[in-house]
């Protein structure tokens, strides 16, 4: 009689093991890989932006762009910006493809935030409104003008100068907060009042934020809100003292990088 030769059913699930424990080790190794390639792209974007507001810069009077608010009637800062960036993908950060800026004025659609402490320095929610001065800005390497902000689909065009880990139980606007989404790994929950369901805002993972240099680069949580001895010259009392972002007689913003 011919013998018939296959597998046991032992020598079945061996193998099963192995895949699956193979798959196990392997699958994290090539979510991570994606996302440092969204975070590289990510960072190509934020440059590609800062290039745009020097440029925009050069053309009034070396002022940057102000925030936008409606009140202003001078549309948003991609709005504004807008000319000076041959593809409009580049509003886009890859974790947040919904958030598809459309080239319209007053928009609310793009995956990055200008910082809200730039919002104007003359004028706010006015016609009047006017952008600070590239020469007003003592530090600019040091200074934050965009940042990771957005979830899929909310709106994240300005960018709150807060520490989320800070963060209110609920907000209107969570998608405002900076966004330390890639290579997260805890969140808070926090309610979106505006929309009325929970979102995980990202508290310990990496954001890109552009500076006034136009240099880009990806800070943790305690690094863009590392604590600050002296604060525009004035020794701090305590900690808690150095959240605040930016006095009233500077002009210097980077989250307590003094």
């Amino acid at each position: 009689m011919k013998k018939e030769s296959g597998f046991t059913l032992i020598e079945l699930l061996v193998v099963i093991a192995i895949i699956a424990i193979l798959a196990a080790i392997l699958f994290p190794v090539f979510a991570q890989a994606r996302e440092k390639a969204r975070m590289a792209v990510c960072v190509s974007n934020t440059k590609q932006l800062a290039l745009g507001v020097m440029m925009y810069a050069q053309d009034y009077d070396e002022k940057i762009p102000i925030l936008g608010v409606i009140a202003e009637n001078r549309g948003r800062w991609m709005w504004q910006i807008n000319p000076y960036i041959k593809n409009r993908d580049i509003f886009t950060d890859p974790n947040t493809s919904n958030n598809f800026y459309d080239g319209t004025q007053f928009t609310d659609r793009t995956g990055y935030g200008w910082s809200f402490t730039l919002r104007a320095a003359t004028g706010y929610a006015t016609t009047a409104a006017d952008g600070y001065s590239l020469a007003g800005i003592a530090k600019p390497a040091e200074t934050i003008i965009i940042g990771d902000t957005g979830y899929d689909g909310v709106p994240g065009w300005a960018m709150y100068a807060n520490n989320p880990i800070k963060a209110p139980a609920s907000d209107p606007r969570p998608g405002y907060w900076p966004q330390f989404r890639h290579h997260v790994n805890k969140t808070k929950v926090i309610r979106d009042t505006q929309f009325n369901v929970n979102r995980q805002l990202p508290i310990d993972g990496l954001a890109n934020f552009v500076f006034l240099d136009s240099h880009a680069k990806a800070l943790n949580v305690g690094a863009a809100f590392r604590e600050a001895d002296v604060e525009d010259g004035t020794a701090l009392a305590n900690a808690s003292d150095s959240e605040v972002l930016q006095p009233a007689n500077t002009r210097y913003v980077l989250w307590n990088i003094y």
